[in-house]
């Protein structure tokens, strides 16, 4: 399980394509807060997300599509 921030994913390093390439499952928050990763911890460990978060708003991720030529197109940000 991988878990980065939005702006991180977006510039691809080549651990998250790697992580992907792996199947590995990657969440990525919208921003660095507390509440964010633990709803998204929540999520994944299913437990009840934390007061105040928004019910099902991370929901578990599925796996990246692929194209022909074997690489992964873009993941669906939380």
């Amino acid at each position: 399980m991988v878990i980065t921030l939005k702006n991180y994913y977006r510039r691809r390093p080549q651990q998250l394509q790697e992580a992907e390439a792996l199947g590995k499952p990657v969440y990525v928050l919208r921003s660095n807060t507390g509440t964010q990763m633990e709803t998204v911890l929540a999520g994944v460990f299913g437990t009840t997300a934390p007061a105040g978060a928004r019910e099902g708003q991370f929901p578990p991720p599925r796996p990246a599509p692929v194209t022909r030529s074997g690489s992964t197109t873009s993941r669906r940000t939380t």
